[in-house]
């Protein structure tokens, strides 16, 4: 049997209100606080219960959204939701995603959407029962993609760490210098040599030489003036603030 489907508009769906002030904020809190674009620290108090939506509401990240599955704190910066008349909240935070909520975004200068905007927005809806089924799916591949993500971050920090082991500490030298009992595989092993010597940048191995930049590349030259786009529409923009000490390149702000 076809699923009905109601045209109806956002007020009809979501109670809406505005998030407050954060509130003091450290990385070992239980409640997430949520800005306009994510999560941006944790707090002892939460204003917003599980199931909230937060939604953007000013400046560059306007119309974003966000879902939250435990209590947690929503700035002024964005718009707690609230699915209501027993819609599900998981449909509605991926409804969400395809209206295109900056679109209807006000302000010259600063992008602003508030409740009056969101409330009028039209919207066509399934029965509770298809709900269902389509947040179900999209939240399994969400699953699925977190995972993958964490993976690649375990995969990233491992691969940082055997880098500085062995071109920054130099680890399999030292273990041949010392004579230990060898971890890596005695191909990998013999490609390293067995003495470090001195240089301006403090012991390096045998053989090595200290060189600049400028030798390993071929012809380094600033990137091009062009400007970004919100939406995805081809390759990644990169700015110098994407680029920092602690990771290389932040690819979420990229």
């Amino acid at each position: 049997m076809k699923s009905e489907r109601v045209t109806t508009n956002l007020g009809s769906l979501l109670s809406l209100s505005n998030g407050k002030s954060s509130p003091e904020r450290s990385s070992n809190l239980p409640y997430p606080v949520y800005g306009g674009n994510g999560i941006i620290g944790f707090s002892n108090e939460a204003n917003s219960s599980p199931g909230t939506i937060i939604i953007g509401r000013v400046g560059s990240y306007c119309g974003s959204v966000h879902f939250s599955n435990s209590s947690c704190w929503v700035t002024d910066n964005a718009i707690r939701a609230k699915a209501m008349n027993g819609n599900d909240p998981r449909f509605l935070f991926y409804m969400l995603h395809t209206l295109r909520l900056n679109d209807f975004q006000t302000g010259s200068g600063q992008p602003l959407l508030n409740q009056t905007i969101l409330s009028q927005i039209p919207a066509t809806i399934p029965g509770l029962s298809e709900q269902r089924r389509i947040a179900h799916i999209l939240s399994t591949l969400d699953d699925k993609i977190e995972l993958n993500r964490q993976m690649n971050e375990t995969l990233e920090a491992t691969a940082r760490a055997i880098f500085k082991s062995w071109f920054v500490d130099f680890d399999p030298v030292r273990t041949k210098i010392l004579s230990e009992e060898p971890y890596l595989p005695p191909d990998v092993l013999k490609l390293f040599p067995d003495r470090l010597m001195n240089s301006e940048l403090g012991e390096i191995p045998e053989g090595w030489t200290v060189r600049n930049l400028g030798y390993l590349s071929d012809k380094p030259q600033y990137g091009y003036t062009a400007s970004a786009k919100d939406e995805i529409v081809g390759p990644k923009f990169l700015r110098i603030t994407d680029i920092n000490k602690k990771s290389w390149i932040a690819w979420d702000s990229v």
